[in-house]
């Protein structure tokens, strides 16, 4: 099933490279007098990179589940604390491009037509609607990049205290009671850690699409009037 942005994307690519398709484009018919091959391009790389992110942001739940390395060189808690943080990482950037890519098409809107204030209120009113969807994310990942703040999980934090104490300096010390209550927590802190995140990689990951979906949806018919383009309608195109 094909998304928006695969849509748009496919619209661009028609026009950049029509050699690429089976059916016969003549691109000429659609193209307006104010069609600009160079802005054509600027948007394709944008929406691509948006495209890119919202797939990998699809594939952390397989990291979360699954990606662990077969090495005693790093605990589990230090892989999975990886993985929270490349995550918190690629939702920041998807953010930032949705951002980019409202910024772009408003300001190009300015250029192009006469209701400036109209189109301001409009795009605010988009951009604070992306705020707001990673306002969470935000909260956790910004303090870290401009702070002495880092994001720490809870579960990463025992988990790594249980090693910790398990490890050589320590080890000795313990009973075997304490041996098998800081195993249990090293053990149960992993597991409960990697199901709230690939549980909440799952769910996010819903929200992202749907909001990407949303946001190139209603600024698809823009765009292309912007590129000066008359898209083919390549979501009912059959291969004869």
């Amino acid at each position: 099933m094909k998304t928006e942005i695969d849509i748009i994307l496919g619209e661009l690519l028609i026009f950049q490279h029509p050699e690429y398709f089976i059916p016969k484009f003549d691109i000429e018919k659609n193209k307006g007098n104010k069609f600009n091959s160079q802005k054509l391009k600027d948007y394709q790389e944008l929406i691509s990179g948006i495209n890119w992110f919202v797939k990998k942001i699809s594939r952390y739940e397989i990291f979360f589940d699954e990606f662990y390395p077969d090495t005693n060189k790093i605990t589990k808690h230090e892989a999975l604390e990886h993985h929270i943080h490349a995550y918190l990482e690629d939702l920041e950037t998807l953010k930032n491009k949705l951002i980019n890519f409202v910024g772009k098409i408003k300001n190009d809107s300015k250029k192009q037509f006469q209701n400036k204030d109209e189109i301001n209120n409009y795009f605010v009113g988009m951009k604070d609607k992306i705020y707001e969807a990673f306002r969470n994310v935000s909260e956790n990942r910004s303090p870290h990049r401009h702070g002495n703040y880092r994001f720490v999980d809870t579960h990463v934090i025992d988990g790594e205290a249980a090693s910790m104490m398990l490890g050589d300096n320590f080890a000795d010390m313990l009973t075997e009671y304490g041996q098998n209550k800081l195993q249990k927590q090293e053990e149960e802190s992993f597991e409960k850690g990697k199901k709230y995140w690939s549980q909440n990689a799952q769910k996010n990951f819903n929200q992202v699409q749907g909001l990407t979906n949303e946001i190139m949806k209603i600024n698809k018919k823009l765009l292309f009037k912007l590129i000066d383009i008359r898209p083919y309608g390549i979501k009912n195109i059959k291969n004869k």
